[in-house]
Protein backbone atom coordinates (compact mmCIF):
# COMPACT_ATOMS: atom_id res chain seq x y z
CA UNK A 1 0.00 0.00 0.00
CA UNK A 2 1.38 3.44 -0.81
CA UNK A 3 0.36 7.17 0.59
CA UNK A 4 0.29 10.81 -0.65
CA UNK A 5 0.83 13.33 1.09
CA UNK A 6 -0.24 17.13 -1.06
CA UNK A 7 1.87 19.05 0.31
CA UNK A 8 1.11 22.47 -2.53
CA UNK A 9 -0.70 25.39 -2.48
CA UNK A 10 0.54 28.95 -1.60
CA UNK A 11 -0.61 29.80 1.41
CA UNK A 12 -2.00 33.16 0.72
CA UNK A 13 -4.42 33.21 3.72
CA UNK A 14 -1.44 31.98 6.12
CA UNK A 15 0.72 35.45 5.34
CA UNK A 16 3.57 36.49 6.50
CA UNK A 17 4.13 33.04 7.58
CA UNK A 18 4.20 31.87 4.52
CA UNK A 19 6.87 34.52 3.08
CA UNK A 20 10.05 32.16 3.69
CA UNK A 21 8.42 28.79 3.77
CA UNK A 22 5.13 26.61 2.68
CA UNK A 23 2.29 26.40 4.73
CA UNK A 24 2.56 22.16 5.33
CA UNK A 25 6.08 23.22 7.42
CA UNK A 26 4.57 25.62 9.81
CA UNK A 27 4.97 23.89 13.13
CA UNK A 28 2.33 23.40 15.65
CA UNK A 29 3.73 21.55 18.88
CA UNK A 30 6.80 22.21 17.96
CA UNK A 31 6.52 20.10 14.49
CA UNK A 32 5.38 20.88 10.55
CA UNK A 33 2.17 20.06 9.90
CA UNK A 34 2.39 18.06 7.32
CA UNK A 35 5.14 15.64 9.58
CA UNK A 36 1.36 14.89 11.66
CA UNK A 37 0.26 13.15 7.83
CA UNK A 38 3.55 11.45 7.71
CA UNK A 39 3.31 9.70 10.98
CA UNK A 40 -0.29 8.74 10.31
CA UNK A 41 0.47 7.24 7.28
CA UNK A 42 3.46 5.40 8.62
CA UNK A 43 1.30 4.44 12.42
CA UNK A 44 -1.20 2.89 9.51
CA UNK A 45 1.37 0.75 8.06
CA UNK A 46 2.32 2.65 5.27
CA UNK A 47 5.94 2.93 4.50
CA UNK A 48 6.16 3.90 0.86
CA UNK A 49 4.63 7.85 0.67
CA UNK A 50 4.64 10.32 -2.29
CA UNK A 51 5.11 14.05 -1.25
CA UNK A 52 3.86 16.05 -4.19
CA UNK A 53 5.62 19.28 -3.57
CA UNK A 54 4.25 22.75 -5.45
CA UNK A 55 6.00 25.92 -5.97
CA UNK A 56 6.26 27.50 -2.54
CA UNK A 57 9.71 26.20 -1.28
CA UNK A 58 9.35 22.70 -2.76
CA UNK A 59 13.43 22.59 -1.47
CA UNK A 60 12.52 23.03 1.98
CA UNK A 61 9.59 20.41 1.93
CA UNK A 62 12.85 18.20 0.40
CA UNK A 63 15.66 18.86 2.69
CA UNK A 64 13.27 18.23 5.92
CA UNK A 65 11.70 14.91 5.08
CA UNK A 66 15.06 13.86 3.12
CA UNK A 67 14.57 9.86 1.93
CA UNK A 68 12.29 9.24 4.66
CA UNK A 69 14.88 7.46 6.50
CA UNK A 70 14.56 9.44 9.74
CA UNK A 71 10.83 8.35 9.90
CA UNK A 72 11.38 4.25 8.63
CA UNK A 73 9.65 5.49 4.87
CA UNK A 74 10.94 5.70 1.84
CA UNK A 75 9.84 8.83 0.38
CA UNK A 76 9.20 10.37 -3.19
CA UNK A 77 9.13 13.59 -4.56
CA UNK A 78 6.81 14.82 -7.19
CA UNK A 79 6.56 18.30 -8.36
CA UNK A 80 3.11 19.93 -9.41
CA UNK A 81 4.94 23.11 -9.98
CA UNK A 82 2.05 25.40 -10.24
CA UNK A 83 -1.28 24.66 -8.15
CA UNK A 84 -4.06 23.31 -10.45
CA UNK A 85 -6.11 22.05 -8.22
CA UNK A 86 -6.31 18.61 -5.74
CA UNK A 87 -7.69 16.41 -9.28
CA UNK A 88 -4.28 17.92 -11.17
CA UNK A 89 -1.65 17.02 -7.38
CA UNK A 90 -3.25 13.69 -7.94
CA UNK A 91 -3.29 12.59 -11.21
CA UNK A 92 0.55 13.33 -10.98
CA UNK A 93 0.95 10.70 -8.80
CA UNK A 94 -0.29 7.70 -11.29
CA UNK A 95 2.84 6.24 -12.30
CA UNK A 96 3.59 6.30 -8.50
CA UNK A 97 0.40 4.31 -7.37
CA UNK A 98 0.70 1.92 -10.20
CA UNK A 99 -1.49 -1.15 -9.91
CA UNK A 100 -2.31 0.14 -6.29
CA UNK A 101 -5.73 1.52 -5.01
CA UNK A 102 -5.61 4.86 -3.90
CA UNK A 103 -7.02 5.42 -0.34
CA UNK A 104 -7.78 9.10 0.50
CA UNK A 105 -8.09 10.45 3.55
CA UNK A 106 -10.50 13.13 4.33
CA UNK A 107 -9.56 16.77 5.63
CA UNK A 108 -8.02 16.97 8.62
CA UNK A 109 -8.95 13.33 9.42
CA UNK A 110 -6.05 11.68 10.58
CA UNK A 111 -5.39 7.62 11.60
CA UNK A 112 -4.40 7.47 15.18
CA UNK A 113 -2.92 4.99 17.11
CA UNK A 114 -6.38 3.82 18.55
CA UNK A 115 -7.76 3.66 14.88
CA UNK A 116 -5.09 2.09 12.54
CA UNK A 117 -7.23 1.26 10.01
CA UNK A 118 -8.49 4.52 9.00
CA UNK A 119 -6.84 5.15 5.95
CA UNK A 120 -7.65 1.26 5.04
CA UNK A 121 -11.25 1.66 5.19
CA UNK A 122 -12.07 5.15 2.98
CA UNK A 123 -12.53 5.90 -0.52
CA UNK A 124 -10.66 3.32 -2.95
CA UNK A 125 -10.43 4.51 -6.21
CA UNK A 126 -7.85 3.21 -9.28
CA UNK A 127 -6.77 6.43 -10.66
Amino acid sequence: MKGVILHGGAGTRLRPLTYSGPKQLIPVANKPVSQYALEDLISAGIKDIAIILGETFPELGREHYGDGTKYGCKITYIYQGKPLGIAHAVSLCKDFVGEDPLHSLPRRQHATKRNKTIPRRIHQKQL
